[in-house]
């Protein structure tokens, strides 16, 4: 077990340089020479979906609220988890078991951040 794992991150550290190497766009006269990778490690959305906790009851509604991630203002009709938003953006949903389940907000082609949700239940 302990082998694995050391193997596991030995692996993971000697790939990560070849996979994060950031430069320039490549030219003509440059791609003779090594090859550049461009990463995006942030990335934005149209649509922000968040909420007061990220921790939900089972039986209880739970609610999200989804705005323009640009103006903040609220977005109305967007689809969270069968759920569409009110015209103040938010959604009430209600979750059957226990569990974690990912939430992310579409409103025709914009999509919202994913919004990870951890449903517990009461003894």
């Amino acid at each position: 077990m302990m082998f694995t794992r050391f193997r596991l991150r030995v692996l993971a550290a000697s790939l990560l340089p070849a996979l994060l190497v950031v430069g320039p766009p490549l030219t003509a006269a440059a791609q003779a020479g090594p090859t550049t990778v461009r990463v995006q490690l942030d990335e934005t959305y149209p649509l922000t979906l968040t909420s007061r906790l990220p921790f939900a009851t089972v039986g209880r509604p739970y609610t999200v609220t989804v705005t323009d991630t640009a103006t903040g203002a609220p977005i109305a009709g967007a689809d969270v988890w069968g759920q569409l938003t009110a015209a103040d953006g938010t959604a009430h949903i209600t979750f059957w078991f226990p569990g974690s389940v990912r939430l992310q907000a579409v409103l025709g082609a914009a999509q919202s951040n994913i919004y990870l949700v951890f449903i517990w239940q009461p003894w």
